[in-house]
């Protein structure tokens, strides 16, 4: 008998349908459609650029196409407990 492999599930494929990518931390990360990482444009927009939170959620919106809640951008920049900025380095 032949073994089959399991087929991807659907949280398993991006929205154009192929395989995501195994990510470094945790989740999953969402690439926008300029190529960049979702949690590298929040950074780059918040610290380098200052912008707002809100101006950041509405930006989201616009390139992806769907809402993009606040809380996802708060907690890609919330400072960590000892003091940290919200980076990753």
């Amino acid at each position: 008998m032949a073994t089959r492999k399991p087929a991807a599930k659907a949280e398993d494929k991006t929205e154009d349908n192929t395989e995501a990518a195994a990510p470094s931390g945790q989740g999953r990360a969402v690439i926008l459609p300029s190529g960049e990482r979702r949690i590298d444009f929040i950074k780059r927009r918040y610290y380098e650029e200052n912008a707002t939170r809100s101006e950041i959620a509405k930006e989201l919106t616009e390139l992806q196409g769907k809402t993009v809640p606040y809380q996802i951008v708060f907690a890609a920049t919330k400072a960590k407990r000892d003091g940290e900025d919200g980076g990753d380095e």
